[in-house]
């Protein structure tokens, strides 16, 4: 009976994201439940957690996973922010997959590639179906992939076993069978500490008036009815429900309180964008964004941008290096070519180049002599300068003019351009470089 307890309370705490409907829906189904549970017995809880957890305002965030090697086999442990929606699919005799609805990897969630184990892979993956993030894990075992998955509250427990015949009748015998004082590997490359900035959810099971949404300030604490302000930045998510579950009994507010945090926006762990975009700045990433509604949600292409623009992201290859991604901004944008619309992930620092503001100078009898900018990737003649200069007067010698050219090393060059060739087509006209002069002749009768 104590069991099934456990399980109607994590059956209930994965709809806390909805207060009004689904809550007072799901305690009248636990308590038809428990009915149930007590005419059966000791019968074993549901292997899923309930299908209402789609419903979710905000996604589960599968923040830690872990590789342990066991006696009679491999036992990856999973911790997210919350009980979690799985199916199990086989792929191949070697290869299983599971499917999480409405969760998102973590940021520091990264694929594995194990050297020991019955395990040989780890492959993460995240699309939206029906409007809300799904998450695949793709499994890839050495040999034949027998194996039991078993859930606790926000845990999940998947074994791969060596032999066929070591499978364990109960799927909750592979979680006991794994010492906890086992060598494992990591997932991720710690777990994440929650900081300024980030928007939180806070839900204590069963009491809605503590319940919250709130955004760490600088000082890195939070505000809650009755507890007031407290620090909870540097805390991970288990560890802050453990600190706010510490002060609601100290404070005599609750005597055995159960508090879910979940993280809705990762204000440390955004994509930067920055360059040639209308509001450049940090983005968080929640769920899966491509780089076009990113673009998008930053103002999208700004008036610095250039023909032929390249969008560069940079990203962490976590290693201590980076990878240099170049999108052609044109196809993405203009043609709607959706192959280049690659996810884009917490860490990255997405580049516009701007266009380099270049500068010449008139001098003659020109309507307006003086400078003339330009931009880089536009280029510049010498006829378009005279244009922009107001265009020559009527004492101009367009056949004779005269730019003078200096270089880096302290020379001068001095190349002679008839204009008056170039208008009538007989002469190509010059290109123009960074703080050139074009001198226009005076015309003498």
């Amino acid at each position: 009976m104590a069991r099934c307890d456990k399980w109607l309370k994590a059956e209930e705490a994965v709809t806390l994201g909805d207060r009004t409907v689904l809550r007072r829906g799901v305690r009248l189904i636990a308590a038809m439940l428990v009915l149930l549970a007590a005419a059966c017995g000791s019968s074993s809880p549901p292997a899923r957690t309930a299908a209402a957890a789609s419903g979710q305002e905000a996604p589960a965030v599968l923040q830690s996973a872990h590789l342990q090697q066991v006696e009679d086999g491999s036992l990856l442990e999973l911790i997210a922010d919350r009980p979690m929606t799985w199916t199990a699919t086989s792929i191949s005799e070697n290869s299983f997959a599971l499917q999480f609805l409405n969760t998102i990897p973590g940021p520091e969630l990264t694929n594995l590639a194990a050297t020991e184990g019955q395990i040989e892979s780890l492959i993460f993956d995240t699309e939206i179906r029906d409007g809300q993030p799904a998450m695949t894990m793709s499994v890839t075992a050495r040999s034949r992939a027998v194996h039991s998955v078993d859930s606790e509250g926000e845990r999940l427990f998947v074994k791969v076993y060596s032999e066929p015949s070591t499978r364990p009748a109960a799927p909750s015998s592979a979680r006991t069978a794994a010492p906890r004082h086992s060598p494992s590997v990591p997932l991720q490359r710690a777990p994440y500490r929650i900081s300024e900035g980030d928007l939180v959810t806070v839900d204590v099971f069963g009491h809605d008036e503590f319940d919250r949404k709130t955004r760490v300030q600088d000082d890195g604490k939070i505000a809650l009815p009755l507890l007031g302000r407290f620090p909870i930045a540097g805390y991970t998510v288990e560890g802050a429900e453990d600190e706010i579950e510490r002060r609601l009994r100290e404070a005599q507010l609750l005597s055995s309180p159960e508090v879910f945090v979940g993280i809705e926006e990762y204000a440390s762990y955004g994509v930067t964008v920055q360059g040639a975009i209308g509001r450049p700045g940090i983005y968080p990433v929640v769920g899966r964004k491509g780089l076009l509604e990113l673009i998008w949600a930053a103002g999208g292409l700004s008036e610095g941008s250039q023909p032929g623009q390249k969008i560069i992201v940079l990203r962490p290859d976590g290693r201590g290096q980076q990878q240099r991604i170049e999108i052609d901004a044109e196809k993405l944008m203009d043609e709607g070519d959706m192959s280049l619309n690659i996810p884009v992930l917490p860490g990255d620092n997405v580049v516009i180049p701007k266009a380099k503001l270049l500068r010449v100078y008139v001098s003659g009898p020109v309507a307006r002599p003086g400078p003339v900018e330009f931009r880089s990737s536009q280029g510049l003649t010498v006829l378009q300068a005279i244009t922009l200069a107001g265009g020559p007067t009527e004492r101009a010698n367009l056949g004779k003019v005269v730019v003078i050219r200096q270089h880096p090393d302290g020379t001068q060059e001095t190349i002679k351009v008839n204009v008056k060739k170039i208008q009538r087509g007989k002469a190509n006209d010059v290109f123009l470089q960074n703080n050139d002069t074009a001198r226009v002749s005076v015309w003498f009768f």
